[in-house]
């Protein structure tokens, strides 16, 4: 393996022309530093007063990855698991500084600044997402406490994935790939214009055959059929504003694994509108508004019956950005609602229709105290119709003692609120145990300690980062015997109740060179010690991997030839489901793909890719499945 490693490094290495930047690439860099989730307005990596990394559009298309979630799976700080049998048929475990789970309660994940987590229970269905590989533009991930920005659900990070945006010339766009593991997948895109409107329009489709088991041989009822649309529409007004409407929706069948009958049938669709008014040079004001809709059934749940679950979401926000002070001062402030309603007989026996609502004001102001120190604070007052309001807020200091070098202390307070399922639900698990909502449950109080270094070092060519942290959690929810479950004295019921405390301590380092815009190679690593009060081990406690290496590149070979490799080590951990419980062995893993550009009809491109190449398969989460090693191929044919 570590031939195979030296053997890769060198060949990119070898096919990299090292020059000195031209004004045209060192420009490119420095648009491409430029961020919009850390403080809400654009600025650069080196201002922002969290950790931020970008995914970009050269990153994307040379990953090769099949699924979302997987585009994220090498990146500084971030555990990305692969599980088939979660809740709800959840096919992936995405989050950020450790804390493992189906669904990742303290990450925030937007889609074009849309929020997509499920109310009900959360967190974020990442499969039946609405929105497929090739709509994606870029994405920015914060690592770290952005609660006082984003509110609840942002206390680990967020992560924003930005769509590619209309306009320009006509283009349209067809895929189509295949692989083993009953893998097809096949998209369509077009970008245009109809008078005075942009618009981007797409489809994919996506079917995945069957893991195999972890004790070997292939799980049954183990599948994945999935469509998604997408649509954006785009006016330009007068003095630099616009306005933009968002529409999409996915429907996704799955199988339950080893489950023969099971089968879980998701749809969704999203409506979003959003104005951006350009005031004057240094005043911006935003309003969106945006509605979504998803149903979940599954037929039939483990106890033989039918779970009917809908869940409905309005979001409403209105966001003004104002720089002022000869520019030294820069502020960032509004209003927002949320509110939702749940649906299902089977999740909330006896009051399946359960609501609530979300209230939000929030202030950031960023001072630049000399040209060498700036100093940020956020606040934001949240309340909900169960709870009242509290406070999120963040304290930051930057400091860059010289051009392109910059350190960064960070004090953050942040609460996530109880779901409705903690606050409600009323269901029985099995036929033995039902599980009894708290109505009086607190939110989770998480306190963040950071500080940080970020340098770009050659014309922009080296990038270093560096972050110690420190978090800790309290009030997080354990389980409580309440005796007998009222609806069937037989039946064993368990509550939530605020007494357990998790302590985070980590380390995280990256080094990124890039040649030139599509040639670059990377190297991070991630320490992370995770321990709980009550000793929950593998819901807290060793359910992370306390150590992470990542290493990769990708480059033009030359006479239309591409390709990427990234190459992953996780440190042995145990992590438990609902169930189930396994102890994962310390792996390696290897994607890559290799890409041709033909030289007749330079829009024409195949590719094949590879993933988890190093061995036939491995357990990544405690379903009783195992990470197959696949292998996709495609093309992709762009008319303009």
């Amino acid at each position: 393996m570590f031939r195979l490693l030296i053997f890769t490094c060198l060949l990119f290495t070898n096919v990299f022309d090292v020059l000195a930047a031209t004004d045209e690439t060192l420009e490119f860099f420095q648009e491409e530093a430029q961020v919009t989730t850390a403080s809400r307005r654009p600025q650069s990596v080196q201002e922002a007063p969290v950790a931020v990394e970008v995914i970009t559009t050269e990153e994307i298309k040379a990953s090769g990855v099949t699924n979302l979630w997987d585009l994220m799976r090498f990146r500084l700080g971030m555990d990305i698991l692969d599980g088939h049998q979660t809740v709800l048929g959840n096919r992936a475990i995405v989050s950020i500084r450790g804390f493992d789970e189906a669904f990742a309660r303290n990450i925030l994940v937007l889609v074009d600044g849309r929020s997509v987590y499920a109310t009900d229970s959360g967190g974020v269905y990442w499969a039946q997402l609405p929105i497929g590989i090739q709509d994606i533009d870029r994405i920015e991930i914060i690592r770290g406490p952005n609660a006082a920005l984003y509110g609840t659900g942002a206390a680990l990070g967020v992560i924003n994935i930005i769509t590619k945006k209309p306009g320009g010339a006509t283009t349209a766009t067809i895929q189509g790939a295949g692989g083993n593991q009953g893998t097809v997948m096949t998209s369509e895109a077009l970008n245009s214009s109809i008078r005075a409107f942009d618009f981007r329009l797409s489809h994919s489709y996506l079917e995945q055959g069957p893991f195999d088991s972890a004790t070997g041989g292939t799980a049954t009822n183990d599948f994945l059929h999935s469509n998604k649309a997408n649509m954006r529409l785009r006016r330009d007004l007068t003095n630099g504003s616009d306005l933009e409407f968002f529409a999409g929706g996915s429907w996704n069948t799955s199988g339950f694994a080893n489950a023969q009958e099971s089968q879980d049938n998701f749809s969704q669709h999203f409506e979003m509108l959003k104005f951006q008014a350009k005031i004057s040079d240094n005043s911006h004001l935003e309003i969106s508004s945006s509605h979504s809709t998803f149903t979940n059934i599954i037929d039939p749940t483990p106890t033989g019956d039918i779970n009917h679950l809908q869940n409905d979401r309005f979001d409403e926000e209105i966001l003004h950005r104002i720089d002022w002070g000869n520019g030294r001062l820069n502020s960032t402030y509004g209003l927002n609602y949320q509110g939702t309603r749940v649906d299902s007989q089977n999740t909330f026996v006896g009051h399946p229709d359960v609501n609530d609502a979300i209230r939000r004001a929030f202030f950031n102001q960023t001072g630049r105290v000399t040209d060498q120190v700036t100093l940020v604070g956020a606040l934001a007052f949240e309340g909900t119709r169960t709870e009242k309001p509290h406070a999120n807020y963040q304290l930051a200091s930057l400091w860059a003692p010289v051009e392109n070098q910059s350190f960064r202390a960070t004090y953050s307070v942040a609460h996530t609120v109880p779901t409705l399922r903690q606050l409600f639900v009323n269901q029985q698990l099995n036929d033995s145990v039902a599980r009894v909502g708290n109505p009086d449950l607190k939110p989770e109080k998480l306190t963040s300690y950071e500080v940080g270094y970020l340098g770009h070092w050659l014309e922009h060519h080296l990038e270093a980062e560096s972050n110690l942290f420190y978090t800790r959690i309290d009030g997080i929810d354990d389980d409580a015997d309440l005796g007998p479950w009222p609806n069937n004295p037989s039946v064993a019921a368990l509550g939530f109740v605020n007494t357990n405390q998790a302590v985070a301590k980590g380390a995280e380092l990256q080094f990124k060179y890039r040649f030139t815009t599509r040639q670059s190679m990377y190297v991070n690593y991630t320490y992370e010690h995770i321990t709980d009060k009550s000793g929950n081990e593998g819901e807290i406690t060793k359910n992370t991997p306390p150590h992470k290496v990542n290493l990769g590149a990708m480059a033009d070979f030359g006479g239309g030839f591409s390709g990427s490799f990234n190459l992953g080590y996780k440190d042995s951990y145990f992590i438990t489901n609902i169930t189930d419980s396994v102890t994962v062995p310390t792996y390696w893993r290897l994607d890559a793909r290799l890409a041709y550009a033909s030289p007749w009809y330079k829009n024409a491109e195949f590719y094949i890719a590879g993933q988890n190449l190093l061995k036939a398969r491995h357990v990544e989460f405690a379903d009783g499945l195992a990470v197959p090693r696949t292998y996709t191929g495609g093309v992709s044919i762009t008319f303009d």
